[in-house]
C-alpha cells in the first residue's frame, strides 16, 4: 500500500517541512518494513508509535478520521443492506466519501485547531464535555 499507493500519490504534492504524517499504533502500520519506508519520507515529521513524534494509538479527540469520518461513513455505508463482497464495500465507501460536502470537511478540519487548543489547556488530557 505504501509503495503502490502512498508514494505515487505524494509525487507532485507540496510535501514540505510543514507536512506531517500521522498513523495509529496498529501492528501492521508499525511493522519494520513500513517504518523503514515512512521515516525517510517524513524526516522529523512522522507522528507514530515509533515515529520521531510519539502519538497515542487512539486519540479520538484530535483525529478527524476518529471524531467524524469513520462514524459518518459507517452509518452511510450500512444504511442500506450490508455489502456482500469486499469490492462492494470498497465501492460504497468511495461513493459515500465522495458525497461528503466540501464545507462539511472544512468545518471538521477547522475544528482540529479548537480541539488542539482545548487539549493544550488540559495539559494533553482528554477533552471532556467539549462539543465542536
Amino acid at each position: 500500500m505504501l509503495q503502490d499507493f502512498l508514494i505515487p500519490r505524494l509525487q507532485g504534492l507540496p510535501v514540505n517541512k510543514t507536512t506531517y504524517f500521522q498513523q495509529d499504533g496498529a501492528t501492521s502500520h508499525t511493522a519494520k518494513i513500513a517504518m523503514n519506508i515512512l521515516h525517510p519520507l517524513f524526516p522529523g515529521h512522522f507522528i507514530s508509535r515509533y515515529g520521531e513524534i510519539e502519538w497515542p494509538a487512539r486519540s479520538p479527540d484530535l483525529s478527524v478520521c476518529d471524531f467524524y469520518l469513520w462514524g459518518h461513513l459507517k452509518s452511510e455505508v450500512y444504511s442500506a443492506p450490508s455489502p456482500r463482497t469486499t469490492q462492494e464495500l470498497k465501492l460504497r465507501i468511495q461513493e459515500e466519501n465522495s458525497r461528503i460536502p466540501v464545507d462539511v470537511l472544512r468545518r471538521a478540519m477547522s475544528s482540529v485547531h479548537d480541539r488542539l487548543a482545548e487539549c493544550e489547556q488540559h495539559n494533553g488530557g482528554h477533552l471532556e464535555d467539549v462539543i465542536f
